[in-house]
């Protein structure tokens, strides 16, 4: 059977116009899957708990392409870039070769906010997002 992959443009184009908050519900569910058939439990510690690592990461930048979404800065040489990033929070243990991927959270412009996004703002809508799986769990966050 001989099958076309798209490429990352055909994907992008496809994806670029759905809100990333539509694919909330499908985190959830796969999350609660894990949840019930114990596929988290090799993450646990001697403690119970699932540790959770939260990085940001940039994922695009352009000086000349941009949107309404975009992070900017200034450069020494006097240009813009605009930008997008991501926070990426993943369970993690020590003993495992694979980290299982949770619910990323946006770093975008907010609305009524005058100050541009960050890192810090993004982890504090997660965690508020999240805050009753994470108990649920005994959830930690790994520093």
């Amino acid at each position: 059977m001989n099958q076309k992959i798209s490429s990352d443009n055909q994907i992008r184009t496809l994806l670029d116009s759905v809100d990333p908050a539509a694919l909330s519900q499908t985190w959830e569910r796969v999350f609660r899957e894990m949840e019930a058939n114990g596929l988290l439990d090799q993450y646990r510690d001697g403690e119970e708990r699932l540790w959770i690592a939260i990085d940001g990461t940039e994922y695009f930048c352009s000086q000349q392409i941009h949107c309404q979404n975009c992070s900017h800065r200034e450069r020494g040489n006097g240009k813009t870039e605009c930008f997008h990033s991501v926070l990426t929070p993943v369970i993690v243990h020590h003993e495992q070769n694979h980290v299982i991927a949770l619910e990323p959270e946006f770093i975008c412009p907010q609305d009524g906010h005058e100050k541009q996004d960050c890192e810090i703002n993004a982890a504090k809508r997660w965690l508020k997002k999240h805050a009753e799986t994470i108990r649920r769990n005994n959830g930690c966050l790994a520093r």
